[in-house]
């Protein structure tokens, strides 16, 4: 059964759209919620359209829509106008990226981590079903609780490795925790500075970031606000004794 939204034209599909919120948009088009279905209809561009010489198929648009798992938010209908794919719906998800979280103080690191652990595996079984992961910096979502990817059109099947698909994830959440608050905590301990720079687990940084804060701390670390003075401290006076 395929799941299509076919408008007779242009305005009848701009009718609808004026019943939506906007959301937002992107490279590929506008994002418009229909709260009552919690939907996002996403409507491409007619850059986006003219640049695909108006060719894109219902499997372009759904062909991934099969592969069951909880991070990936796949297409749910193809929107066509006439015969010409216009967009897709998808499910909405209230996360913010993670480039937005103002700071990383207040997450509990508890559900960071868990969410992290899912994401992997999520990860895991795109990679094993050779599906590539594209542009994941700017679409991983957090709620506080899950990690989700939003924008999933660009995916393809390609020759990829678990390990070139998450390395996105593993920068992402680094970056998250270190970037302008503990950057000279990680540069004081050569474990955890390889553990940052190369590309490992976040996971295993995360793990090892809060048993390096809780034995300076000597207390257990469930979120950063817990360390907060240790932040930006200057540690090339005092090397941290062990």
């Amino acid at each position: 059964g395929e799941m299509v939204m076919e408008f007779r034209n242009r305005e009848e599909l701009n009718n609808f759209l004026n019943t939506l919120k906007y959301v937002g948009e992107g490279i590929q088009g506008q994002s418009l919620l229909d709260k009552k279905t919690n939907q996002v209809y996403k409507i491409f561009s007619e850059e986006e359209l003219e640049g695909a010489d108006y060719g894109y198929t219902y499997n372009d648009v759904m062909g991934l829509s099969h592969i069951k798992n909880d991070t990936f938010i796949w297409p749910n209908d193809v929107i066509m106008i006439d015969d010409l794919v216009a967009g897709y719906t998808h499910s909405y998800f209230e996360g913010k990226n993670f480039c937005d979280f103002n700071d990383p103080f207040g997450v509990n690191l508890d559900n960071l981590s868990y969410a992290v652990a899912r994401a992997n595996e999520d990860i895991k079984l795109l990679s094993r079903r050779k599906v590539e992961i594209n542009d994941l910096l700017y679409n991983l979502m957090f709620d506080g609780k899950r990690i989700k990817v939003i924008d999933t059109f660009e995916f393809r099947k390609g020759d990829i490795t678990y390990l070139e698909n998450v390395e996105d994830l593993n920068n992402e959440i680094k970056m998250f925790l270190v970037d302008c608050y503990f950057n000279n905590i990680v540069l004081n301990d050569e474990r955890l500075y390889k553990l940052y720079k190369g590309n490992t687990s976040a996971l295993i940084f995360l793990r090892e970031f809060r048993a390096y804060l809780e034995k300076i701390k000597k207390q257990e670390i469930k979120y950063l606000e817990q360390a907060r003075d240790l932040a930006n401290v200057d540690f090339s006076e005092h090397q941290y004794e062990r």
